[in-house]
């Protein structure tokens, strides 16, 4: 074998350049496909959508006119909630009247009628519930005690829309609902 000289060692190239190159070339082509990717946004900096209720179970329609009304069963929750957060973030007092109900956005104001004694209230909806399957209206104990029916427990009922916030008179898409 022929020593080689210096000048001829830089012309020289390795045998297994051609995979060097290639391996090169797959990462530079794995690197630009990940910056291509849409970026993930840390959760607690991720926007949440307005007015949207969480869905647990199977999604009920959502009451979208109001003036609507509805028939169904009422309960009512106290003490073991107080001081507890609400799903708007108010501070649970059952001495307000204040309910609960997966059907109609927060911030909604209804009002409830016993169709056993004809008594009405007057409600804001601030959080989110019941949790039980054939409720429809979760009231506040004070609620419950002005429909009289605190130690039933449960009561047949009237709800009728008083007033939806604006945000949730629109659909999704930006139309208005339909009746």
């Amino acid at each position: 074998m022929k020593p080689v000289s210096m000048q001829e060692k830089g012309r020289i190239r390795p045998l297994n350049c051609h995979i060097v190159e290639a391996a090169v070339a797959y990462t530079l082509f794995v690197v630009l496909f990940v910056c291509a990717l849409p970026s993930q946004i840390a959760p607690s900096l991720q926007q949440k959508p307005v007015n949207q209720l969480p869905v647990y179970g199977r999604p009920r329609p959502v009451i979208k006119l109001v003036n609507r009304e509805i028939k169904g069963i009422a309960s009512w929750y106290g003490a073991r909630f107080a001081g507890k957060k609400t799903a708007t973030s108010e501070v649970f007092n059952p001495e307000k009247l204040t309910a609960a109900s997966r059907d109609l956005p927060l911030g909604s104001h209804v009002l409830v009628t016993n169709l056993n004694n004809g008594r009405s209230v007057h409600v804001k909806i601030n959080d989110c519930g019941p949790y039980v399957d054939g409720r429809d209206i979760d009231l506040s104990r004070k609620a419950a005690r002005r429909l009289n029916f605190v130690r039933a427990g449960v009561a047949p009922v009237n709800i009728k829309v008083l007033w939806i916030p604006r945000a949730a008179e629109r659909c999704d898409d930006g139309t208005e609902m339909q009746s």
